[in-house]
């Protein structure tokens, strides 16, 4: 790629660079996040802005080093827009005419030119000679030191680089005209650490001097000058490039001259080295072949994995559920009858009265082998106005498959009886209620299939806490409760039916 190609490249993907618009206009460097603005419009790196809040920490305002309008430190603000709007600017580097391949954000220039492999070094074995990073060890195995002279006072020592020429932080401006100062509000001020006079610095000579231009200005005349003067730059740097390349060929041409042996040995370690890469690749193939097979094969038995997961998780549920439906076929009753062990009453009172557990449920019982589902419900802290006072009771009819033979609606008296325990088994210290069901009454109507039971009805007042307590109705912190239903004729029971 010629010079020529090189640089209209660079300006073809750094053209929004070389206008200014990405310049703080305090460190004169590409804008630091995060970026602040102030109320006149400009922006400024922070800690930019914040050194000069610092020196003017006396005074107080502070100045815009570009309009001089007074800036209201309280009254700034961060520009989280042009912050985008930055980070989406993108360049290449300012060696790719070495070959360097990179191109990136605007703001991470500077930290790749730290390790940029194409940036031109200095043969540190005094030759004299300038080569990109990447080719200097090379350079310094056959080097023999010896000084050689560089045309146009380009050696170690000057302060041009081609990072200054190749990269032009810079903005348009006259071409070729001298700086002149002008005097303002800013130049004026006496004022102690104020920002117009950190603008107006003494005259610096343009970059390329030493290659012919000599143009003179202060760094905002100099950024100008070094855009519009580019054409020119361009043509002194590639004379001067024309002259070092036919100079460093000569020599070159000298060196490799005087050391073949040196070269050849390289070219056979090279020649060695490209063998070995040749084996690693075919080991490398060989490797990831070997590694494809295994990963098809543990696909395969994850796949399987999966399989039997499913299947051992399919087969869980359904023990479950048959554990589930033992379990409630040796604890149902089918006579009609049940005698409900109430344990940890203490827990369960105390649960009802901090609303823990409202109520407890016993378990199902039948009628029948094929009659009524039922169940009992106890609030042990009572329900409703009563709570606090007395034991509530309930009963309540649950679906079951065998409704459809049943008679409807459930007319069979429930008698609920509170055990007292004893050594006598007196049965007049037993409280009994017995619940008579009233046939309209849509607790006693056939339960819907899908639904889980039909709303409770029972005694509010079945049991007096402060009695039931007193009274030594619980032992053992249990109490046992009687729940009988008494069947009319075959009502209850549809097995004597054929």
């Amino acid at each position: 790629m010629s010079t020529q190609n090189i640089y209209n490249e660079n300006e073809n993907k750094r053209a929004s660079y070389y206008d200014g618009l990405y310049d703080c206009p305090l460190c004169l460097e590409v804008f630091k996040n995060p970026i602040l603005q102030a109320v006149c419009g400009h922006r400024f790196c922070r800690e930019c802005l914040d050194g000069v809040a610092m020196r003017t920490s006396t005074l107080r305002s502070t100045k815009c080093p570009v309009d001089g309008s007074i800036i209201d430190i309280t009254k700034i603000f961060a520009d989280r827009a042009f912050e985008k709007q930055l980070a989406s600017v993108n360049i290449i580097c300012c060696y790719s005419c070495n070959g360097c391949q990179w191109n990136g954000n605007i703001q991470s220039l500077k930290e790749h030119r730290s390790s940029c492999e194409c940036i031109d070094s200095i043969c540190p074995k005094g030759c004299g000679i300038k080569i990109i990073k990447k080719d200097l060890e090379l350079h310094i195995a056959i080097c023999t030191g010896s000084p050689g002279s560089m045309d146009r006072g380009m050696d170690s020592e000057d302060d041009f680089s081609d990072e200054e020429i190749g990269l032009p932080q810079s903005r348009p401006g006259p071409e070729g005209e001298s700086s002149k100062v002008v005097k303002n509000d800013r130049t004026d001020s006496t004022e102690s650490g104020s920002i117009g006079t950190s603008i107006n610095d003494s005259l610096k000579q343009c970059k390329f001097n030493k290659l012919g231009c000599n143009f003179k200005g202060n760094r905002f005349e100099i950024d100008l000058h070094m855009d519009i003067a580019s054409e020119r730059h361009l043509d002194i740097l590639c004379k001067s490039i024309q002259d070092i390349k036919s100079e460093y060929i000569k020599k070159e041409n000298k060196i490799i001259a005087k050391h073949d042996k040196q070269i050849k040995t390289l070219q056979e370690y090279i020649t060695k080295q490209n063998i070995i890469i040749k084996d690693l690749h075919e080991t490398n193939k060989m490797l990831e072949s070997t590694t494809n097979n295994n990963r098809k094969i543990m696909k395969d038995l994850t796949n399987q994995c999966d399989v039997f997961t499913q299947d051992i998780a399919r087969l869980k549920v359904q023990i479950n559920t048959f554990q589930e439906e033992h379990v409630e076929s040796i604890r149902t009753s089918y006579t009609g009858s049940m005698l409900w062990k109430v344990k940890n009453v203490s827990d369960h009172i105390q649960n009802a009265i901090e609303k823990k557990e409202n109520s407890i449920f016993s378990p199902i019982f039948f009628t029948s082998r094929y009659g009524y589902r039922l169940r009992a419900q106890l609030f042990l802290n009572g329900i409703g106005k009563h709570v606090g006072e007395f034991l509530s009771i309930f009963i309540h009819i649950l679906p079951s498959e065998y409704d459809e033979v049943l008679k409807w609606p459930f007319n069979h008296n429930v008698t609920f009886t509170l055990l007292k325990p004893s050594d006598n088994c007196n049965q007049a210290s037993n409280v009994s209620f017995t619940l008579t069901p009233n046939e309209s009454d849509m607790n006693f109507q056939k339960p819907l299939t899908d639904s889980r039971m039909n709303d409770g009805k029972g005694c509010s007042k079945f049991m007096l806490l402060t009695k039931l307590k007193s009274d030594r109705y619980i032992k053992n912190n249990s109490m046992f409760i009687k729940i009988k239903v008494h069947c009319k004729g075959v009502n209850c029971n549809r097995e004597h039916h054929t």
